[in-house]
């Protein structure tokens, strides 16, 4: 059995009281799920490495920890839960299908987007010392929802201001530049109608310019393919991020998903099918991110 909401550290928040009562009781069965199907694996582990691994904290973050979150079904866009998972250890943090399934099941249940960074308590206090922004905000802002044994994060450090512009000029330079890359592959698809090769280099020019902007304004991207996901934490960044992909119309939503299926399917599955037209209305809108991804990234660097 596991007790959720009855830690207390006087340093993060701990209250979900600022939530309606019917999303309290989908971050409770989000919980839930984390620790039945962690647990699932553990038990059923035979290395030493799994069988140590623990879950230490769990942690809410995003719009749902800061009350901002947006439930719009006209628009069609509808906030994300946000959760940090902290381990003991590595040997899981990497295993896809634990955190995947996770997210699977729980975006059923709470009918919302789920999207999980998981990572080890060594990993993210390193990251704090350094001062980087993501975790950063997520120790100043997330509220807690499990903790194993009054584990702790450690209080930022500072960052150099001269380093942190030079290390966010690199990243736009070399994620900026990838993805521009992997657009003009997509074109030489189109001319050759090689539409599922088409999507996937789409996919990764997306996954580049999203890794860009938050490389540039946060120092961290989580290990994830998903552009769903990733397009979640982007918008958090700039709310013009929001217009990017709408999610208002069939062909819209139909497209989104299947450029988030190609990272997968357009390479593996023979059943992975993607008209022209909807490859030209994600060209189109690839083309907003393109613009938006360059200005919003100068623009912050040079405010640094």
């Amino acid at each position: 059995m596991h007790f959720y909401f009855l830690w207390h550290n006087p340093l993060m928040k701990n209250t979900l009281n600022h939530l309606p009562e019917r999303k309290q009781g989908h971050i409770s069965t989000l919980l839930q799920i984390i620790h039945d199907e962690f647990d699932l694996v553990v038990n059923a582990a035979t290395l030493d490495e799994k069988t140590r691994s623990r879950i230490l904290l769990v942690v809410l973050f995003g719009s749902y920890a800061k009350g901002t979150q947006v439930d719009d079904p006209k628009s069609g866009y509808f906030s994300d839960y946000d959760i940090l998972v902290v381990l003991n250890e590595p040997t899981l943090a990497d295993e896809y299908k634990i955190w995947h399934t996770v997210e699977e099941r729980a975006s059923l249940k709470t009918q919302s987007p789920v999207n999980l960074v998981v990572c080890t308590l060594r990993e993210i206090n390193h990251e704090l010392k350094q001062g980087h922004y993501f975790f950063t905000d997520i120790r100043e802002e997330g509220i807690v929802l499990y903790n194993y044994n009054h584990t702790e994060l450690l209080n930022p450090g500072p960052l150099n201001p001269e380093e942190e512009k030079g290390i966010a000029q690199e990243h736009f330079d070399q994620w900026f530049e990838s993805a521009n890359s992997f657009m003009i592959d997509f074109g030489h698809c189109m001319d050759r109608s090689d539409f599922k090769k088409a999507a996937f280099e789409m996919h990764q020019a997306v996954e580049r310019y999203f890794a860009c902007i938050l490389l540039v304004h946060t120092n961290y991207r989580p290990k994830t393919h998903n552009i769903k996901a990733l397009y979640n934490f982007v918008t958090q960044q700039a709310d013009v991020l929001k217009t990017v992909f709408p999610q208002d119309t069939k062909l819209s939503r139909r497209s989104f998903e299947l450029l988030k299926k190609a990272y997968i399917e357009a390479r593996y599955s023979d059943k992975y099918e993607i008209t022209v037209d909807e490859l030209q209305w994600l060209a189109k809108r690839v083309d907003v991110l393109k613009t938006l991804t360059e200005r919003l990234c100068v623009d912050h660097i040079k405010q640094l």
